[in-house]
């Protein structure tokens, strides 16, 4: 055999060691999420989705790339804030250039709240937790636990508002379940609609039929031919359609996704955080 075969073969197996040895790495480093990372969300896009050590070990890998792109970076940053009249700006568009160019965070907007809500405590709570949720997602499933839980212990200073989101691409059924509660709730009244949303999320029901969807309605009082012409004309729809509008306006990237809103102050809760994280967040909200 020739030196340089055996060169060649030295060289690949190298190559394939190296290779296996920054797979080892990735996958060791993947599964190393980080223990203050929300529990989750379905269809999550929002950046926590990533885990912190995976992030370092990437920017490790590629700092030298990194390094080497960031005078052309600063140089073209330069040009476009003097384009844009962030340097040197003299008016009020200028001056919010310049705070958005330092990375100053946008504030959370208002979800809309009218008097015809589906509303879990005390009405006239001073704070209120507004989810929009799938009723198919795993995940709101143990969010519908924490957000109850709090609302329980809160002595009426906490409630609670539900908003529909499916994902179609996930949970094709969510959308016609979120229909189905709409027409059990207008025919009886909030406290059903809680009753009947609890035993979803719960998995207390399956509803994988048309019967089994007529079962349920009427389980909780609904009328069958209402419900059946209810469902039929799909009358919740828009109104589905509309909720899940403004989570996404909200800035909404997977559910479930909540906004604690005390006044005019909003703070978003991205996916399945734990109870104690969101009750630190409301803490501050009830002085």
């Amino acid at each position: 055999m020739s030196k340089e075969h055996t060169s060649k073969r030295a060289t690949h197996k190298e190559e394939v060691k190296e290779s296996a040895e920054v797979a080892a790495k990735e996958t060791a480093v993947a599964g190393a999420v980080d223990e203050n990372h929300p529990t989750g969300c379905c269809g999550g896009t929002c950046s926590v989705h990533t885990p912190k050590r995976v992030v370092a070990y990437r920017d490790e890998r590629f700092l030298f790339g990194f390094v080497s792109g960031l005078a052309i970076a600063a140089m073209a940053g330069f040009i476009i804030l003097l384009n844009a009249g962030v340097l040197g700006a003299r008016d009020g568009a200028g001056a919010r250039g310049a705070a958005a160019a330092q990375g100053t965070p946008q504030k959370q907007q208002l979800p809309t709240l009218t008097k015809n809500e589906w509303v879990y405590g005390n009405p006239k709570a001073k704070v209120t937790i507004v989810e929009f949720a799938d009723i198919d997602c795993p995940f709101c499933k143990k969010f519908h636990k924490t957000a109850k839980d709090i609302v329980d212990e809160s002595k009426g200073r906490v409630k609670w508002v539900f908003r529909h989101a499916p994902l179609d691409s996930l949970h094709p059924q969510a959308r016609t379940k979120a229909n189905m509660l709409e027409c059990i709730a207008a025919q009886t009244d909030n406290d059903t609609f809680w009753r009947a949303l609890d035993q979803l999320e719960t998995g207390e029901v399956a509803l994988a039929s048309k019967d089994d969807y007529l079962a349920f309605a009427e389980s909780h009082g609904a009328d069958k031919e209402k419900f059946d012409t209810c469902m039929a004309d799909g009358t919740y729809q828009d109104k589905v359609a509309r909720h899940l509008d403004e989570a996404q306006r909200l800035g909404m990237k997977g559910t479930p996704f909540s906004v604690i809103v005390a006044g005019k102050t909003a703070v978003p809760v991205p996916g399945a955080l734990p109870k104690d994280k969101v009750e630190a967040l409301i803490a501050p909200l009830l002085k």
